[in-house]
């Protein structure tokens, strides 16, 4: 082997050794890429589970406060059966049947809100949802482009060990 063949050789050496730390450098990039989405996604799943069981809590404290109204009205109801049967006791009734209706709409008022906080859960568990699905979405596409760079080392590889 000439000089001048031993001199293109190590060119064409040092070359590919360059192409390679390159690819690994682009590997490292996209390892700590993937590291840094995954711990993203679960923290976003952390966040889910978390706004899931509020909305159970919530779901809960609802329920009660029907319950709640249920037996107010089954209540209201007795009282105005009460009020028609003993017309004399009048004002000692409407008075608790004043203060009847106002635990109702102070209930219905709570109610209300908790519907609100409720409506405002769900919105933020559709928006980390959605957050969720696009980091998967890129997940995805990175192990896409990770497998296609192994396939195109391995590719390399080859035809190196070939050329040998």
């Amino acid at each position: 082997m000439t000089n001048l063949e031993v001199a293109r050789l190590v060119h064409r050496v040092k070359e590919q050794d360059e192409t390679v730390r390159a690819v690994g450098d682009t590997l490292l990039d996209i390892s700590e890429t993937v590291d840094q989405h995954t711990e993203t996604l679960a923290a976003i799943q952390k966040t889910v589970d978390h706004h899931t069981e509020t909305l159970v809590v919530l779901q809960e404290t609802v329920d009660q406060h029907t319950e709640t109204l249920v037996v107010i009205q089954e209540t209201l109801a007795q009282h105005g059966a009460t009020l028609a049967e003993y017309g004399a006791t009048l004002a000692e009734h409407s008075a608790t049947l004043a203060h009847h209706t106002e635990v109702l709409d102070q209930h219905t008022e709570t109610l209300a809100h908790h519907t609100t906080v409720l409506d405002q859960h769900t919105e933020t568990l559709a928006h980390h949802t959605e957050l969720f699905t696009q980091q998967g979405a890129t997940l995805a596409t990175h192990t896409e482009l990770l497998t296609e760079i192994l396939r195109r080392l391995s590719t390399n590889d080859d035809r190196s060990s070939s050329g040998n």
